[in-house]
């Protein structure tokens, strides 16, 4: 009998632990796929990392044959103003920024910057 409830509690941990990493690779919600590093092409925010932004356009989105990576700018209304954030990613493994994606911006200085996503609505290419 205790042997039965042993399997059974077994069984349980795999499923919820399984699903729920299948929901998140699902999701897109792993770090390395909601990182996105480049450089500010306008705007001017100070350095440091701004929480809560908004991803207000996604576009330009141009692979290059080259590299076969995507480059594309975002516009990012920030609570400290608005920037615009070109990036570039393989849209084949990192689903493009989208339009209300919420995003934490952080202003690395030298017209650096890193956008993680930290919640994706789905959209993007």
């Amino acid at each position: 009998m205790k042997k039965k409830y042993m399997i059974a509690v077994l069984i349980a941990v795999v499923v919820l632990f399984g699903g729920g990493y299948l929901v998140t690779q699902a999701s897109g919600n792993q770090n390395g796929l909601n990182v996105f590093n480049g450089r500010i092409v306008s705007g001017n925010l100070s350095p440091g990392t701004y929480t809560n932004a908004t991803v207000l356009t996604d576009e330009g989105c141009t692979i290059d044959p080259k590299t076969g990576l995507a480059n594309c700018t975002s516009k990012i209304q920030t609570s400290s103003g608005r920037i615009s954030f070109n990036y570039e990613h393989d849209m084949m493994k990192q689903p493009c920024l989208s339009l209300n994606d919420k995003v934490d911006v952080t202003i690395l200085g030298g017209g650096r910057a890193s956008v993680r996503r930290t919640y994706w609505g789905g959209g993007g290419a």
